[in-house]
């Protein structure tokens, strides 16, 4: 007896490189730009899904700067009409750390108990990761199952934070081996993890992960021949924070009702 099993391939990518990225500050929810560097890494993706013939049918992407220029860089501007933004993809709000040094955070973790696990460690004012965790979880059960059809190409450009908790939710819930493929590091800026999924009626049964932090988009090119000239260093004071974009109500959250369309 035939089980009608579907298929569906997901590409996650963070976005580009930003003045932040660059300077190792902490972003969370500072609508901070591409910089040179990475709006060339999101058009070398662009450029390397179109020679692979990659048609995504369905699209998301966070509502930051950031992650909605990668995007759209990626499927170009005449497919932007069928980009889903999503609040639910967006960063991690890290409270009084945004704009901060990666370093202070780091030390600041290990000084309140957090040297096994960094990323545990959540500031005055920070989301944390174990709600990171159920918007993804949130995002993934109630928008894309929701929305996927049988051999969907689904692509989402989102956030290395949030990336972390879509493979912590893969592994433990629907159970994908990511032995030895360090899925909880911060992949690079523009690397795409690769996975697809069997499922039966709108639930997975399935899943494996075909690539985690690919890059080879990025192999070729010498990014020491790109003009910076115009650039100027990371200043915190000269970007907004969207603080109000997030509403972190739980029944909001179950109901997955912070969707854009």
């Amino acid at each position: 007896m035939s089980l009608n099993l579907n298929t569906f391939t997901l590409y996650l990518v963070r976005h580009g490189e930003t003045a932040a990225n660059k300077a190792r500050v902490i972003q969370g929810r500072i609508e901070v730009n591409l910089n040179v560097t990475g709006r060339k890494q999101a058009e070398l993706l662009a450029e390397y899904f179109n020679k692979e013939d990659k048609k995504f049918n369905l699209i998301y992407t966070s509502n930051l700067n950031r992650a909605v220029d990668t995007c759209l860089a990626i499927v170009g501007k005449d497919n932007a009409k069928k980009v889903k933004i999503n609040k639910l993809l967006i960063e991690r709000g890290f409270g009084k750390n945004e704009g901060r040094s990666l370093e202070e955070y780091y030390e600041r973790a290990r000084k309140a108990g957090f040297s096994d696990n960094l990323s545990k460690f959540t500031p005055e004012g920070a989301e944390s990761q174990e709600h990171v965790y159920e918007r993804v979880k949130t995002f993934f059960k109630n928008h894309l199952m929701h929305d996927v059809k049988p051999n969907y190409e689904v692509l989402i450009t989102s956030h290395g934070g949030v990336i972390r908790e879509f493979h912590r939710f893969f592994q433990n819930e629907l159970k994908i081996n990511l032995d030895g493929l360090k899925p909880f590091i911060v992949t690079p800026n523009t690397g795409v993890s690769i996975f697809r999924f069997c499922y039966k009626d709108k639930k997975v049964l399935r899943g494996e992960c075909l690539e985690m932090h690919f890059t080879p988009h990025l192999n070729d090119f010498d990014f020491s021949t790109l003009d910076h000239s115009n650039e100027t260093a990371f200043d915190v004071k000269n970007h907004q924070i969207k603080m109000d974009d997030f509403d972190t109500d739980e029944n909001d959250l179950q109901n997955g009702l912070l969707q854009i369309e």
